[in-house]
């Protein structure tokens, strides 16, 4: 009767019988339509250009470099001022609190 696995031809057979008869019995079947073949598709998509992150950052850094606005620096001050206004033991003393309050925890 019917094998486990048919081959295509008879599963083409069968399925052919049924649309003849179904053909048959509906008399309000006019005009038969053909399947439609799938849209061809191309075999190569151009990809979309990656911009270059290098090239990207090469640029960025010109036009800063372009837009850059030279400011003279502020007056210095000598070493002897600086070191004058530290209080050093008032840091000493600081960082021995920190010190003492980070072991704590």
């Amino acid at each position: 009767m019917f094998s486990k696995n048919p081959s295509k031809e008879s599963l083409r057979q069968m399925l052919q019988a049924q649309c003849d008869n179904a053909m048959l019995l509906d008399n309000s079947v006019h005009q038969l339509y053909a399947a439609e073949q799938a849209p061809s598709k191309p075999r190569y998509r151009p990809k979309k250009p990656q911009v270059d992150a290098y090239q990207q950052e090469i640029e960025r850094l010109s036009q800063a470099r372009d837009s850059v606005v030279v400011a003279e620096p502020p007056v210095k001050i000598s070493a002897q001022e600086s070191a004058a206004d530290l209080d050093v033991q008032a840091l000493e003393q600081e960082a021995a609190v920190f010190m003492r309050n980070r072991r704590r925890k």
